[in-house]
């Protein structure tokens, strides 16, 4: 059973979510949210990850500082890079080296699932509103997000 399961990470600013999902179906079998700022966090994430540390792994991370930790915990890790991101999705931006790799990815599963122009709203610690037009990432806005 476990090799047909994928882990997945969102590492953003405030919270590590983990998604274990079926490889093929994407069929959610595990679902947990960190708080980074957590006491003890890596302690809980790898208590928390000690039945799935030796799964494959994708992650995408707005703190790279934390990745080579994360990758003591599940060592099959990949990170996806802006050069992976880029293999999916054109980028028109300014500085695409200090774009969040979290919204790129968000963009491409738009486009894969949705349409290849559309509109973003995603709404957690910060409200972030991102374009896509013509499979093309155009850039967009973060706002503080509400209370």
């Amino acid at each position: 059973m476990f090799e047909e399961m994928l882990v997945l990470l969102d590492l953003g600013n405030s919270f590590l979510k983990v998604l274990i999902t079926e490889k093929n179906s994407f069929k959610v079998l595990d679902f947990f949210t960190l708080p980074i700022s957590e006491k003890n966090f890596l302690e809980k994430l790898r208590e928390k990850l000690e039945k799935y540390k030796n799964l494959p792994a994708v992650g995408v991370s707005v703190k790279p500082s934390y990745n080579a930790v994360i990758r003591t915990i599940i060592p099959s890790i990949q990170w996806v890079s802006l050069e992976d991101c880029q293999k999916f999705i054109k980028v028109n931006y300014k500085t695409p080296s200090t774009l969040g790799l979290d919204r790129l990815v968000s963009a491409i599963g738009g486009i894969y699932y949705y349409s290849p122009s559309f509109i973003k709203i995603s709404i957690g610690t910060a409200t972030v509103i991102d374009i896509v037009k013509d499979k093309i990432f155009q850039g967009g806005f973060i706002f503080p997000s509400f209370d």
